[in-house]
């Protein structure tokens, strides 16, 4: 069981206090060190404020380690999509290496890493670094119900290739039993479905974003993944990162602030649907992302990125544990 550390009062200030400890006695002095995050879609008000990633910072230097911020160009098309553009707009959103006192590297580059159904590029500055600290702002995701860790890293810190591939892999074929429900209809948010005349299943993947929420909620079974569900893949990528940092530490840092419906890719306004609740620290990517849900479940009071996006936010997490790079089971320490 993993003990994780939840801040619910002053966190810059508690994180700066309780860091520097933390870091010297995970990282040694002179480690190169990543603090994968996302630095928000150009338009995006709700990604992490820069002054959480200065913290982390300040805190891996006074550790006397070296550290840099790491994130990976877009597969979709807008100002994230190159690693100049990315560049340019972490500038706009105020992450230089100025107002950051460390380098920020942004990378397409990767080393393979085979799993069960993908040849992982695991970004190459990530595999080669002696640490990482993952920092992630937790909101709504389209593909997972919930964008956590798991998500920060499965599809963060692999190439664009991959993230096609996880995407593509992912895409609904039409199998035998359809019943023309029309459920697909309704739940697919790229509106790749229709019923034809005759109540014929027609589809066009054109817009289709491989996130598996038809095949998920097919209640005839009729639709199917072309090799894999989302879920499972997102886990993937997230496990063949660690793989890639297997014997060096990894800390995870999850930002339960600013709680929007969709992800910190979306460059448009993004309402919040949750309270601010704090920040969950830990060394365990299943129990810090299990325990985000649950925190936010409560809060709320209902189960909000399940219904959003109507599918079951756990199913990620639970292929993660499935696949040995955390558990789910954990207990909280305020600090």
């Amino acid at each position: 069981m993993s003990r994780l550390r939840f801040i619910k009062k002053k966190p810059i200030h508690k994180l700066a206090e309780i860091l520097p400890e933390i870091f010297s006695q995970r990282f040694k002095k002179g480690d190169k060190v990543a603090v994968k995050l996302h630095m928000g879609e150009y338009g995006n008000i709700n990604y992490i404020r820069p002054i959480w990633a200065r913290t982390v910072v300040d805190a891996l230097k006074s550790a006397g380690t070296e550290p840099f911020l790491f994130d990976s160009p877009t597969l979709y098309k807008k100002k994230r999509h190159t690693v100049s553009d990315y560049h340019q707009t972490a500038k706009m959103n105020g992450y230089t290496e100025e107002t950051m006192g460390c380098p920020i590297i942004i990378s397409d580059e990767g080393v393979e890493h085979k799993t069960e159904h993908l040849d992982v590029s695991v970004c190459n500055d990530i595999a080669d670094a002696d640490g990482m600290v993952v920092l992630t702002h937790i909101k709504g995701h389209i593909c997972t119900g919930i964008g956590g860790a798991i998500k920060n890293l499965g599809m963060g810190a692999v190439s664009k290739k991959t993230k096609s591939d996880i995407h593509e892999g992912c895409k609904p074929v039409i199998a035998e039993g359809c019943i023309s429900c029309g459920k697909c209809v309704e739940v697919c948010p790229g509106d790749c479905f229709k019923l034809a005349e005759g109540k014929k299943l027609e589809m066009d993947l054109a817009t289709c974003y491989g996130c598996s929420i038809c095949v998920l909620n097919c209640p005839a079974e009729a639709l199917k993944s072309k090799f894999a569900l989302f879920y499972t893949l997102i886990a993937e990528g997230a496990s063949a990162v660690l793989k890639k940092l297997e014997g060096k530490s990894v800390y995870y840092i999850n930002l339960l602030y600013d709680l929007s419906e969709k992800c910190d890719c979306v460059d448009t306004y993004n309402p919040l649907i949750a309270p601010n609740i704090g920040v969950l620290a830990g060394y365990d990517i299943a129990a810090i992302d299990q325990a985000s849900i649950e925190l936010i479940n409560k809060k709320a009071g209902k189960k909000v990125f399940d219904l959003r996006h109507k599918r079951p936010s756990e199913l990620h997490i639970s292929e993660a544990e499935r696949l040995g790079i955390g558990s789910r089971e954990y207990d909280i320490e305020d600090t």
